[in-house]
């Protein structure tokens, strides 16, 4: 779903549900999902995710 700071994802996984799938420990993935809404390429709004456009956000203000 399409939403001003990005495309919206729309269905929960949790980090052990993403690192059974790719191979990672759940530790590794929680780091890396916190390095990307560092570095503003997500943003995490309660259970769900949007990708960014890059553009800055206001989202979380």
């Amino acid at each position: 779903m399409e939403v001003p700071q990005g495309k919206l994802l729309n269905f929960h996984l949790t980090h052990q549900d993403i690192s059974e799938t790719i191979g990672l420990t759940r530790v590794t993935v929680t780091r890396l999902i916190n390095r990307l809404e560092q570095e503003g390429k997500i943003v995490r709004s309660h259970r769900n995710l949007i990708l960014t456009t890059g553009e800055p956000s206001r989202y979380n203000e």
